[in-house]
C-alpha cells in the first residue's frame, strides 16, 4: 500500500481505496482501479485469517487494527491534497503514515495473553514511547530515502517540508532530524525503566522496531528500498544461521559470531 499512495495512485484513486478500506467489504473492490485490486484483496484476506485466528474474547485486537489501517489511509490521503503541509516536532501526519500504529498493532496480537484490553487501550493514546519509536523510523527514513524518491516522482518527505518551512540548507534539515532522533531514543530509554506501564515484554517490541529504522536506514543508506549484501546477511544470520545453531546443526564456535 505503501507505493500506492507515495508513487503510483491518483489522488482520485487513492480516495476510492481509502474508502474501500473503510469499509472492509469485498465488494468494494469493484469500484477500485486493476491495479489495486490485488493489493486490496491481500488486506481483506489477512484480516480475515485473524479474525479467525482470535476468538470472541479477543475480538478487540481486530478492531483497534482495522481502525488504525483506516486512520492510516485517510491520513495519506489529506497528506498528499495539503502537499504544502507545514512540519512540526514531530509531524503527526507522518508519523501515522509509515504505518507504525498499524504494525505495533499486529505484532501485540501475537502476543497473545500478554497484550490484554487494557495494553491495546494504552497503545492508543500515543504514549511517549510509541511517538518516539515512529519519529525514528519516520525522520531516518525520510533522510536516507527522500532524494531517491524525489527523483521519481514521490511525495514530499518531512525533510522538504522543513527546508521550506524554515528556508534552510539540507544539511540544516539533517541536523534537526538527527537531534530529535536523539531525543527519541532518550524517551525510549526512559520508558523502558521501570516500572514500566505495560509489560516490558511489549514494551520490546517497540524497542526493537526503533532499532529496525536504525538497521535499515543508518547512515543516510535505505537498504529497505535498496537490499544488498548488508541486508542479505541480516536475514541469513537471523533466520538461517540462528535457527541452525538452535537445532544443533552448526557447531558451537559459531555462537559469539551470531548472537
Amino acid at each position: 500500500m505503501d507505493d500506492i499512495f507515495d508513487a503510483y495512485g491518483k489522488f482520485e484513486e487513492l480516495e476510492l481505496f481509502t474508502e474501500a478500506i473503510g469499509r472492509w467489504d469485498i465488494n468494494s473492490i469493484h469500484q477500485l482501479p486493476e491495479y489495486m485490486k490485488p493489493c486490496y484483496q491481500a488486506v481483506l484476506d489477512v484480516y480475515k485469517e485473524i479474525e479467525e485466528m482470535e476468538n470472541t474474547e479477543r475480538s478487540y485486537c481486530v478492531h483497534h487494527t482495522k481502525d488504525a489501517v483506516g486512520f492510516a489511509e485517510l491520513y495519506c490521503v489529506y497528506d498528499i491534497l495539503y502537499c504544502t503541509l507545514t512540519w512540526s516536532k514531530p509531524n503527526g501526519i507522518a508519523m501515522v503514515t509509515i504505518a507504525g500504529p498499524v504494525l505495533t498493532i499486529m505484532s501485540f496480537i501475537g502476543m497473545r495473553e500478554t497484550a490484554t484490553k487494557e495494553v491495546f487501550d494504552w497503545l492508543l493514546q500515543n504514549p511517549k514511547i510509541v511517538r518516539a519509536t515512529y519519529i525514528i523510523i519516520r525522520f531516518m527514513d525520510d533522510m536516507a530515502s527522500h532524494k531517491f524518491e524525489q527523483e521519481r516522482e514521490h511525495i514530499a518527505s518531512s525533510i522538504e517540508y522543513y527546508m521550506k518551512q524554515h528556508s534552510v540548507s539540507e544539511q540544516q534539515a539533517y541536523d534537526e532530524f538527527h537531534k530529535q532522533i536523539e531525543n527519541a531514543w532518550k524517551d525510549i530509554n526512559e520508558e523502558c525503566l521501570r516500572p514500566t506501564a505495560v509489560p516490558m515484554l511489549l514494551l520490546s517490541r517497540l524497542l526493537n522496531f526503533a532499532r529496525s529504522g536504525d538497521v535499515m536506514y543508518k547512515s543516510h543508506k535505505d537498504i529497505f528500498t535498496h537490499p544488498g549484501e548488508v541486508t542479505k546477511n541480516n536475514i541469513s544470520m537471523l533466520l538461517i544461521t540462528l535457527c541452525q545453531y538452535e537445532s544443533g546443526d552448526i557447531c558451537d564456535t559459531n555462537k559469539d559470531s551470531i548472537l
